[in-house]
């Protein structure tokens, strides 16, 4: 997991080592398609990653992906990973994740607190926050 970048003009693209299916390593959607990701965390099934992704107003953003396919990174099937942004404290300015619990969504990380001067403060983020 981490990321790759292909040329040195090239965004960065989230990426993760896989045995599972065809291809050994396998990129992870992004906000942006034309900026910057990285995968920070993984949970230790592998059905959740967490890292950040830069959204098209040039912010970085925390997101996770979920593994919506029936494979797993080491083991067989098919695996697929849907992108969910998690966003900012109080629209600040950035986010960013930084590790994911290893049986559970829950992830941790820094965000700018938009309501406190874009003071940088860290999160701890559940699917019911």
């Amino acid at each position: 997991m981490g990321w790759l970048q292909q040329t040195d003009s090239a965004p960065r693209q989230a990426y993760i080592w896989t045995i599972s299916g065809s291809e050994r390593l396998l990129a992870l959607d992004s906000l942006n398609a034309l900026k910057d990701s990285e995968a920070t965390g993984i949970s230790r099934n592998g059905h959740y990653i967490a890292g950040w992704s830069t959204t098209d107003a040039n912010q970085k953003h925390a997101v996770y992906w979920e593994n919506t396919g029936n494979g797993y990174p080491l083991g067989s099937g098919d695996l697929h990973y849907s992108l969910h942004d998690i966003g900012t404290i109080n629209n600040g300015l950035f986010s960013a994740a930084h590790a994911i619990a290893a049986d559970t969504l829950t992830i941790v990380g820094q965000s700018a607190d938009g309501a406190n001067n874009n003071q940088s403060v860290a999160f701890r983020w559940t699917p019911d926050t």
